[in-house]
């Protein structure tokens, strides 16, 4: 019996053991991000480039749920910018923010917001929630782990309850606000550390993330299903994920990161 019980400690030991060196791996990973304030101090006057087949394509299918694009602009993703658009439904009280920047584990991120009675800002995001250790202090998140921008409506359809409408250019400053709070809270409670204006994620920030992945890795071993990832789009798609590690613009550094592109930048 001894030996029995000597036996599933050892099995569990292990199961830990592989479980933290795996934890301590993704945080090591997570330290390595470079983050800037979410919006930029003078936003690029260009206008935006022209979507890609695999970009339109994504744009088609929130048309499909019923959203209409209200704004366009760029959006900082960790220190890059990408190209980004502003959604409102036609006959729910929601938006949807969608950025440009190619993720594999979810497509064209893609977050849904809300209003309550309250006032609260509803945000559903997916396949990011693991993050939660950093980015999302102040704000009403749920991430659903859908496979497709269909589930993750549908996740959020069910927040709306008690939402109210609110004008477009509101939402789209209160999502600015929301998002520049949450990052300003991170640098000055020490999650995001560094000297000027690029930081990145604590020790202590990194690891929590590092563990709420290994809780969700499951979920996120799921394959992701939408327009840009369909036979006919995919081979744009990769090529634009792969260029995603080189500099939008030539004044800001490169950087390995994804951080989770919630917040938009008119």
């Amino acid at each position: 019996m001894h030996e029995g019980m000597w036996l599933a400690l050892g099995v569990v030991g292990a199961w830990l053991w592989f479980h933290l060196i795996v934890a301590i791996v993704v945080a090591v990973q997570v330290m390595r991000l470079r983050l800037a304030s979410p919006y930029p101090e003078a936003e690029a006057a260009s206008p935006l480039p022209a979507m890609t087949p695999d970009q339109a394509a994504t744009v088609a299918e929130l048309q499909q749920l019923g959203f209409e694009v209200v704004q366009e602009g760029r959006q900082r993703v960790g220190v890059h910018l990408f190209p980004a658009l502003f959604f409102r439904h036609r006959t729910e009280p929601a938006f949807a923010g969608l950025t440009f920047a190619a993720s594999p584990a979810c497509g064209y991120p893609t977050t849904f917001y809300s209003f309550d009675a309250d006032g609260r800002l509803l945000a559903t995001l997916n396949r990011y929630d693991w993050l939660r250790p950093l980015l999302m202090h102040g704000l009403d998140v749920h991430d659903p782990y859908a496979d497709s921008i269909a589930g993750q409506w549908e996740a959020h359809r069910g927040r709306l309850t008690q939402a109210r409408h609110v004008e477009p250019a509101e939402a789209c400053d209160r999502v600015r606000q929301a998002w520049t709070l949450a990052f300003e809270h991170d640098r000055q409670n020490g999650r995001l550390v560094g000297q000027g204006n690029v930081l990145h994620p604590s020790v202590g920030a990194a690891l929590r993330a590092g563990w709420q992945w290994i809780r969700v890795k499951r979920k996120l071993a799921r394959p992701y299903r939408c327009a840009a990832t369909t036979a006919s789009h995919a081979g744009a798609f990769l090529a634009i994920a792969m260029s995603r590690w080189r500099p939008t613009n030539e004044n800001v550094p490169p950087s390995t990161n994804s951080r989770p592109p919630c917040c938009f930048c008119r």
